[in-house]
């Protein structure tokens, strides 16, 4: 998502959901025949982190965030009928999980995220 009117629409309209380090804030957008209906933005602390710090944590969220999209590929096809633009925000400890519970974190973000499409 690169669109300066996308993100503000996002960040003034968009729905919230929380995890323990994550904060995920979505708006649905029309679904435009993409191959990928997930439209992302990190948003990460520039307090406390420095530029490698920074660059690192988008790293690390990306890399979780992929993991976890491949482990749900069936589900996210079967079940999101809209495109979403979506910005996360992560905290700076979420550099000090272990892999597998940053790729839960996002599993568990967006299954919340089907759930509240569905309804």
């Amino acid at each position: 998502m690169k669109s300066k009117r996308d993100i503000t629409i996002v960040f003034e309209n968009g729905m919230k959901i929380y995890s323990e380090n994550l904060l995920m804030r979505y708006n649905p957008v029309e679904l435009q025949n993409e191959v990928l209906p997930l439209h992302f933005l990190m948003a990460l602390p520039k307090k406390k982190l420095g530029a490698v710090g920074r660059n690192r944590l988008r790293r690390i969220c990306k890399s979780a965030l992929f993991q976890a999209m491949k482990n749900m590929t069936d589900v996210l096809n079967r079940e999101l009928n809209n495109s979403y633009n979506i910005v996360i925000h992560a905290r700076e400890n979420f550099n000090d999980l272990l892999e597998n519970e940053r790729v839960h974190e996002f599993e568990t973000l967006l299954k919340r995220l089907i759930k509240k499409a569905s309804s």
